[in-house]
């Protein structure tokens, strides 16, 4: 490269940087913005045996907008029994959409239940999420408790170690200080063993029982002195149940924003039912003396009506949290992790919040679970009974305010007794602004995690395997965001960009991170972006192996953004093994704001990480997204491992991204340079592009070995602009 052109790339570098400056975190969702609205309600249909029902067609089912008949212009059937899906996870994410795939929730309570109590609930749900989810289930872990509320430890993901690890770490300390990814969808950094610290010996040791003051006791005088004081703790604990009710309501509507079938597998030892259903005769302990039996019937017809009947105020906020969590379409599987007791008043106040999560359950669809030693068999219960649902689509024209909700109703020609489990309600989509940081937070997790590349900004990826060991690579990530797209509808000064980049495994697993945010000042980067955009460079460190990167990029205050993705393999670099990376296109466009990672302390310490884009020992920036013209001269790098010391001849074809051949001999001029470095081969190559029509392209390179005619071959793609 001209070396005045190296310097003038790095003082846009050095300017780039006065650009940009910390911005606090935000988040978004791609809202469908289209007139006619079309609405996917997934339907799961079980017998009363709890069984799926199979076999049901379109025509099996009813649809009601409201109280209006609804034609159903789309119908999906997806049974995981006979699914069947590539070998990688490329391939698994591309089989199902988002609202096809089940999407696992596992909500441990830490204010109704004891430590000991979710140590055997964390095993048991360790094991389901290891070894017994189908392969394209989502899931995500949080905790809820009245002080703190939800807090999500990871997001719905793929990535079975990271779950496993959230679970593992749920009681920890360590917890607290963990950073993480912003988007939850890893708790820790890739690398670090996912080994459990869950220990099963003694688990079922501490088991925490109240204990009762008149437990076989004949003292009638104390049984009431102690029915005084516990009115006094019963209104604490209506108060303490209203909270709770508050909190997981909001929870539940951030849940909304996720599409498919929710189950939301919630672990707790329960409340006393008896504070909002209220108590009867059943509940006395048939143990008792005559003599309590008496004064507990003589309580029960002297007692305000809400201490037999129920409050109905607090009966009114659970049931409006129930309502949210129908309309955010989460069916709720209530796990009873309580211990056994043999103590009979411990077992009256057991069957008490036994009824709490029975009311919970039924009140979305649900089941309760019973049995704290049973959880892996009733797991798999679980599992079969999600594993066919029915996805119905219609098309709706909603005239009503942004954010209302319309209820859905559903009903099926099924067996007798059958129930249906599905989303009750969908929302009028809301403006961005109006969406919950949270809901942000989830909308770009599933992006991320989703088949499709979203498009509503052009996003343009590169990434290749620098060698930094015989298993390892350095992999710096060129990411081309485009900008006037970004300043599409957007109002402010300042443009808020949000950078999100993962590695995943065939398995799903999470290889490597980074994310970034940015502020751009739009008086000194306006004119760039409309022409240009924002070129982003970052890295990740992997070892050998085939990998998925996919990226997102945001404004993050008008929620336009893209998703690209680029399959990346990573080779041993053994000696002996030729590697010849993607060719690079030298960038031709000067209209880019470039923006170049963040160093880690341990880089400002150890000095500037090496930069891996270089040629002759000037550096250069490629071209993610190249986009060219016809007759123009352009230059490429190409960078071997491993190739002879003979001569190398370099040949070129040019193809349409079907591979049909346009043009075989292109005339290549290439100067193979001194690198200085092991092994290290790099080879500046220019080229006068033919004159074709405007489109889509593929420059094929090959490196021959001049003695032997062995080659290595590389392909990048381009755009003619004309």
């Amino acid at each position: 490269m001209d070396p005045i052109m190296a310097i003038r790339w790095l003082a846009v570098l050095v300017a780039a940087a006065l650009l940009v400056a910390p911005l606090p975190a935000q988040e978004r969702t791609f809202e469908d913005r289209a007139h006619v609205l079309e609405v996917q309600i997934p339907v799961q249909v079980v017998d009363r045996a709890g069984q799926p029902v199979r076999g049901l067609a379109a025509e099996s089912f009813r649809l009601f907008d409201g109280n209006k008949l609804q034609e159903i212009v789309g119908f999906e059937t997806v049974d995981l029994d006979l699914l069947t899906t590539g070998p990688t996870r490329t391939e698994v994410d591309a089989s199902l959409s988002g609202v096809a795939r089940r999407h696992f929730l596992l909500l441990f309570d830490l204010s109704f239940s004891s430590r000991a109590a979710r140590t055997v609930a964390r095993l048991a749900a360790r094991e389901f999420v290891l070894n017994e989810l189908h392969s394209t289930d989502l899931v995500a872990v949080a905790t809820h408790s009245i002080d703190r509320g939800g807090r999500l430890l990871v997001t719905f993901t793929s990535d079975r170690a990271q779950v496993a690890r959230a679970i593992d770490l749920l009681e920890s300390a360590e917890l607290m200080e963990l950073g993480g990814d912003p988007l939850r969808l890893a708790i820790e950094d890739p690398g670090e063993g996912p080994g459990s610290t869950l220990d099963s010996k003694g688990a079922e040791l501490h088991y925490g029982g109240t204990s009762s003051a008149i437990e076989g006791g004949s003292d009638a005088t104390l049984w009431l002195l102690g029915e005084e004081m516990r009115k006094g703790e019963r209104n604490q604990a209506r108060g303490r149940i209203s909270s709770w009710a508050a909190s997981l309501g909001d929870l539940a509507r951030m849940l909304e924003v996720v599409p498919g079938a929710k189950q939301v597998v919630y672990f707790s030892e329960g409340f006393d039912g008896r504070l909002f259903l209220g108590r009867d005769s059943t509940t006395f302990d048939s143990q008792s003396s005559p003599e309590v039996l008496e004064l507990e019937r003589w309580w029960q017809r002297t007692s305000p009506d809400e201490d037999v009947y129920g409050n109905s105020p607090l009966r009114g906020d659970v049931d409006r949290m129930l309502e949210e969590l129908r309309r955010a379409g989460c069916v709720l599987y209530a796990f009873d992790i309580s211990p056994p007791t043999a103590a009979a008043a411990q077992q009256r106040d057991r069957r008490a919040r036994r009824d709490s999560l029975f009311y919970l359950a039924r009140g979305t669809g649900g089941e309760l679970v019973e049995g704290a030693g049973d959880l892996g068999a009733r797991f798999s219960k679980l599992g079969q009974r999600t594993s066919v649902t029915y996805i119905l689509s219609f098309l709706a024209e909603p005239d009503d305010e942004p954010g209302t909700y319309r209820r859905v109703k559903v009903k099926a020609n099924a067996p007798r007794a059958a129930r249906l489990a599905y989303r009750q309600s969908y929302r009028i989509p809301r403006p961005y602004a109006d969406l919950h940081p949270l809901e942000r937070s989830l909308l770009a997790a599933e992006a991320v995690s989703g088949a499709v590349d979203a498009v509503e900004v052009e996003v343009k990826l590169l990434a290749a395997a620098f060698r930094s060991g015989e298993t390892s690579a350095y992999v710096p990530v060129v990411i081309e965001i485009e900008g006037a797209s970004l300043l599409e509808t957007h109002a402010g000064a300042l443009l808020p960009l949000e950078i999100y980049a993962y590695a995943t495994d065939p398995q799903g697993r999470m290889a490597g991170y980074f994310s970034r945010r940015l502020a751009l000042d739009l008086a000194l980067a306006g004119d760039k972006l409309q022409t240009g955009g924002v070129k982003y460079y970052g890295h990740l460190e992997l070892p050998t192996g085939e990998y998925r990167l996919r990226v997102l990029a945001r404004n993050s205050s008008t929620g336009r953004g893209g998703v690209a993705t680029q399959a990346l393999a990573i080779p041993a670099f053994r000696d002996g093994e030729r590697v010849f990376l993607p060719p690079f296109f030298l960038e031709p466009r000067p209209d880019w704001i470039l923006v170049r990672e963040r160093q880690s302390e341990q880089d400002q310490q150890q000095g500037a990480v090496v930069y891996p884009f270089t040629v002759n020992g000037a550096p250069y920036v490629p071209a993610a997204g190249p986009r060219l013209k016809s007759g123009e001269n352009v230059q490429l790098c190409l960078v071997a491992y491993n190739l002879t010391a003979g001569d190398i001849q370099v040949e070129g074809s040019l193809l349409a991204l079907d591979g049909r051949l346009i043009a075989s001999d292109l005339p290549l001029e290439t100067d193979r340079t001194v690198t200085g470095i092991r092994d290290v081969d790099k080879f500046l190559t220019s080229l006068r592009l033919p004159e074709l029509e405007p489109g889509d392209y593929a420059l094929q390179i090959s490196l021959v070995d001049a003695a032997s005619g062995s080659a290595e071959t590389g392909t990048v793609e381009f755009r003619l602009i004309g």
